[in-house]
């Protein structure tokens, strides 16, 4: 327990107070100016008294050397020491901080003009988020790990019960847009750095890429991977019809289950469509962009991720820049 000394007010503040009071009762009798101004003399000298009282005290306060500092006993812990409430504190401001509705963004609204154009049956009604705007001041770990992974991470938590379609990362086609190789290798370090921060700590791009059974996966969510740029042609697949702007889709493979999509295939049937699979393709086909379709559905993934810009089977090895 801390004692306290407090100063005893001085003998002419006492004499101001007696004063006043014996001044009051002999003109209270009667309401007129005398009374009223004894009063105030009483008023002031109470108020007087009192603040040199706190002022002391406080004074005293601050020169006692009993007073305990609450936070000198306090043991330095560990991160994995925080106590049950603190973390879930945490975990509910950050959330606040990095929640927002990503499916109005910026990006979403460049990527709206192929949405409407695209020749493919699903495109005009999917459901979108995507990660704000890409910062070209900043390097690509950066841009990761500040601007898109909060919002996918996010993503990867909702897309069930939101039945979203995909998730976009938006990349300016004046920096990326017009170089095949600048954007492999871009492309090559998004999905390594979003692989480096895994919370399931997998990083599927440690595992052999091409190979059939490789797929880009976060958060335990698998996804298909396409990619537009403003280099490809009017008569490729991946032809962003004018927008200078380039653009990495992230599609969950649950999604194709929402649409009941068939089984991927490598036959056609061109003059009798029997599933919506056909359809598309017909589709593309007649908007002269058709894509190449492979003898086999047993190929690496990682070869439809970049096309070239040649209707050719040439493959873009992007993953070449892994160990670079």
């Amino acid at each position: 327990m801390v004692n306290f000394k407090l100063t005893v007010p001085s003998f002419y503040a006492i004499l101001l107070r007696i004063s006043s009071i014996v001044l009051f009762l002999i003109t209270s009798i009667r309401i007129n100016e005398y009374s009223i101004a004894s009063l105030i003399i009483l008023i002031f000298s109470l108020y007087f008294i009192k603040k040199k009282q706190n002022l002391k005290l406080n004074v005293n306060l601050l020169n006692s050397n009993k007073i305990e500092n609450p936070f000198k006993k306090i043991k330095k812990s560990n991160l994995s020491d925080l106590p049950e409430p603190t973390i879930e504190k945490i975990k509910i401001q950050l959330y606040n901080h990095y929640f927002d509705d990503f499916s109005s963004t910026q990006s979403l609204k460049y990527f709206d003009e192929l949405k409407t154009k695209s020749d493919c049956s699903f495109a005009k009604d999917s459901n979108l988020w995507s990660s704000p705007l890409w910062n070209t001041n900043l390097t690509t770990k950066e841009n990761i790990q500040l601007i898109v992974y909060p919002s996918f991470l996010i993503f990867t938590n909702v897309c069930l019960p939101l039945k979203l379609d995909g998730y976009l990362v938006h990349l300016p086609g004046s920096h990326f847009g017009h170089d095949l190789e600048k954007f492999s290798k871009t492309f090559c370090d998004i999905l390594l750095c979003l692989a480096n921060l895994d919370p399931t700590n997998k990083n599927c791009m440690i595992q052999e890429i091409e190979n059939s059974k490789w797929v880009f996966e976060l958060n335990n969510m698998t996804f298909f991977i396409t990619t537009f740029l403003p280099l490809y042609p009017p008569d490729h697949s991946r032809y962003t019809f004018g927008i200078d702007e380039c653009f990495i889709l992230f599609q969950p493979e649950v999604s194709f289950a929402f649409h009941n999509l068939p089984q991927d295939t490598a036959s056609t049937n061109w003059t009798e469509p029997r599933n919506i699979r056909d359809k598309i393709r017909i589709k593309f086909k007649q908007a002269n962009r058709e894509y190449l379709i492979r003898d086999t559905t047993s190929y690496p993934m990682c070869y439809e991720m970049i096309k070239p810009v040649s209707k050719s089977e040439e493959i873009v090895n992007w993953w070449k820049y892994l160990n670079k």
